[in-house]
């Protein structure tokens, strides 16, 4: 009779956690897609950090389909570096967290808007990080 009630709280416990992983995903979407630029970078800070101390709720989570559109626009902001590096980042993670970013990226045209900072340099951090998913991308690829 212990082990069953100590399995049900071991299910709630699990189910809060997911619900709070889901609204801080949920959250951090709303900042990418926002027109405004300073949530768009504490929205790719926060996708940083979730990929970086990734669970599997967390992956489960994050789905590349709603998140890399968002993520690629912020990318061809030419006017914001600090803004397109964080998004060359967050691809950089999800390439290596979730092998299915590979596809969205392909269906979206992502690696056109990756490669146009090594064709043109004009930040040498933003055109390295580029370099590193690059990278990443023909690792994930060689591995499917």
């Amino acid at each position: 009779m212990e082990s069953f009630f100590n399995r049900i709280l071991m299910e709630v416990e699990g189910g809060v956690d997911q619900r709070k992983t889901m609204k801080e995903v949920v959250a951090t979407r709303d900042n990418i897609i926002s027109e405004d630029e300073e949530r768009q970078m504490v929205g790719l800070m926060n996708l940083c950090n979730l990929l970086n101390m990734a669970t599997s709720v967390t992956i489960s989570a994050i789905r590349p389909s709603v998140f890399v559109p968002p993520i690629l626009a912020c990318l061809k902001k030419e006017h914001n570096v600090d803004l397109m590096l964080l998004a060359a980042r967050v691809l950089t993670y999800m390439v290596d967290a979730i092998s299915s970013t590979v596809y969205v990226l392909g269906s979206e045209n992502g690696m056109d808007a990756v490669l146009q900072h090594l064709l043109e340099v004009k930040d040498i951090e933003l055109s390295d990080q580029c370099m590193t998913c690059v990278e990443k991308l023909r690792r994930v690829l060689m591995a499917l």
